[in-house]
């Protein structure tokens, strides 16, 4: 993934969760997560991207929130019965058969944090690069099963 993919990918992840009061903010964000970019730079991908500010910040349009992190946030809902995390480790767990299923999913999706899955019959293990990591990929995966 290019640096200009992989920054993209996560102002789209950052906007995702709400809205951010200004750039400056959204930088500081960027930069937590290891990308640093210029405020042109960054001026000029929110406004590629479609980003809108609106009252409370800077939001992605529905139309811009990419069909990949819609359809993992869907399979999350439908599949996941538990989220839980130890270390670098997140857990989720499934229905009898239905661990392929969502840890293809998370596969698919850029998520920061994330090395990889591994999946069994009713377990995922996703595997993150870090306890904060594994913190925030927890909490973004609670939300988004509705945990």
């Amino acid at each position: 993934m290019s640096d200009r993919a992989r920054r993209r990918s996560l102002i789209a992840s950052v906007l995702s969760r709400g809205a951010v009061a200004s750039q400056e903010k959204l930088a500081g964000l960027l930069a937590d997560r290891g990308v640093r970019t210029t405020q042109a730079t960054l001026s000029r991908d929110l406004r590629e991207m479609g980003v809108v500010k609106g009252a409370d910040g800077y939001v992605l349009p529905e139309s811009t929130t990419a069909p990949e992190t819609r359809e993992l946030a869907r399979t999350l809902r439908t599949y996941v019965t538990g989220v839980s995390a130890g270390g670098t480790i997140v857990v989720l767990t499934t229905g009898p058969g239905h661990a392929q299923i969502v840890a293809l999913e998370i596969d698919r999706v850029p998520i920061d944090g994330v090395l990889g899955t591994v999946a069994g019959d009713d377990t995922i293990f996703v595997a993150t690069k870090s306890e904060a990591a594994a913190r925030r990929v927890l909490a973004r995966l609670r939300k988004e099963s509705g945990l």
